[in-house]
């Protein structure tokens, strides 16, 4: 098994908890490309990759929302979806659901 790399902001006992900000270098001529992603595997499955808002257990507060947006500009960028080809089965699929009410 390779080495592992954990980042954590730290926690607050009396307030908020740190923040973990990556982003690419801003340039003249254009900014880095910044890319999440989880390794391939030779013979097994490949890692999953989670993005998650953290649970609350606070009566009447709410958990973060998650956010994926294109920046502004005269042109802007696109949101793009996509699940994997299969060489046995059907491709992957892409499942967006809305929470429910309690």
């Amino acid at each position: 098994t390779a080495g592992s790399i954990e980042v954590f902001a730290g926690s607050g006992s009396a307030g908020v908890g740190g923040t973990v900000e990556i982003s690419s270098g801003s340039g003249v001529e254009g900014s880095g490309d910044a890319s999440l992603s989880s390794g391939q595997s030779e013979s097994g499955r490949s890692g999953n990759l989670l993005i998650a808002s953290g649970k609350t257990s606070s009566s009447g507060t709410s958990s973060g929302d998650i956010r994926i947006e294109t920046g502004d500009a005269t042109e802007a960028g696109s949101i793009l979806c996509h699940a994997g080809i299969s060489a046995v089965d059907s491709g992957g699929d892409v499942i967006v659901t809305a929470g429910d009410a309690l």
